[in-house]
């Protein structure tokens, strides 16, 4: 990448590659300004992108057109900063090396830069992660295709809380889940043609529409549910239910640090009907939105 030097002329003029220089900033931020002689500048680049991720860490990312703001910028200074030290790169036809133009310092800074994001998840700042919802088990409300953003830390402060919508392990080994919090430790649950009822106390549902399942004809309601603490959220249930001993269920204790989970879905969805209590210990993540889906309307659908 850099030519020897000659010992014998300690100004031999070496002309800056512009791809090289658009190379490196495209690997790390700010390096191809360091190639073209610009330290200082190198310096400040790459650190304004990490002040980005600072102010973000220091604000959340509260939404989906947050989190899309925060990649444009990012996005459009890194392209910034490449463009720079091209075209910068382009005009240094006589240029004396200095004493950091060496190709095993930018080799070091390459793999430090990577390992460092090999080894720590960048995510992590957040305390965010993405899933994708791969079934119709908390239909109306999750879409099959949306792409999810979930805060793992939600519950490292606050408690689990009835109606939140939470990724878990798997019980059967099958991966990551997700379904709503219906009961938590304490609660005695009954199950009444599928909507849910609290230390006696139903929840208040209201009536929206039905239609029918494309595929075996059945009609499938839709409702809003208000769980007994208030929550809100749409539910679907077939207008004749599908399995009788799931849709009702009698006087179930929620045991300490285990919650009861329903899928939305009442009549498609593997929950805690069949798999049953899901321990604390196996729930990582909240929902909090998605991002992105099978059509524009599914971006920034908020979950909480």
């Amino acid at each position: 990448m850099e030519q020897l030097r000659d010992n014998n002329n300690p100004t031999q003029h070496t002309p800056r590659n512009s791809f090289v220089a658009f190379f490196l900033s495209l690997l790390v931020p700010g390096l191809g300004h360091v190639y073209i002689g610009q330290l200082k500048q190198g310096i400040v680049f790459f650190l304004s992108l990490f002040l980005i991720l600072v102010i973000a860490f220091a604000i959340g990312v509260p939404n989906a057109y947050w989190l899309l703001s925060l990649v444009i910028i990012s996005v459009l200074l890194r392209l910034f900063i490449m463009i720079s030290a091209t075209i910068k790169a382009a005009g240094k036809k006589e240029y004396i090396l200095k004493p950091y133009n060496k190709w095993y310092i930018y080799l070091l800074v390459i793999v430090v830069y990577f390992s460092v994001l090999l080894v720590y998840d960048v995510r992590s700042l957040f305390g965010l992660e993405s899933y994708r919802a791969a079934s119709s088990a908390n239909e109306p409300g999750l879409h099959v295709g949306d792409y999810l953003i979930a805060d793992k830390e939600a519950f490292d402060s606050k408690p689990i809380k009835s109606g939140d919508l939470v990724v878990f392990e798997s019980p059967t080994g099958q991966g990551k889940w997700i379904h709503r919090v219906v009961a938590v430790p304490g609660d005695k649950l009954d199950i009444i043609n599928n909507f849910v009822c609290i230390d006696g106390v139903c929840s208040d549902t209201q009536y929206i529409g039905s239609f029918n399942d494309d595929y075996d004809g059945r009609e499938i309601q839709e409702y809003v549910e208000r769980l007994p603490n208030g929550y809100q959220h749409r539910i679907y249930k077939y207008k004749e239910g599908y399995i009788n001993d799931t849709i009702r269920l009698k006087n179930i204790v929620v045991p300490a640090d285990h919650y009861y989970l329903l899928g939305d879905n009442r009549d498609n969805a593997l929950d805690s009907r069949y798999i049953g209590l899901i321990h604390k210990d196996a729930i990582e993540a909240k929902v909090l939105y998605s991002y992105w889906g099978e059509s524009a309307e599914r971006f920034n659908v908020d979950f909480r």
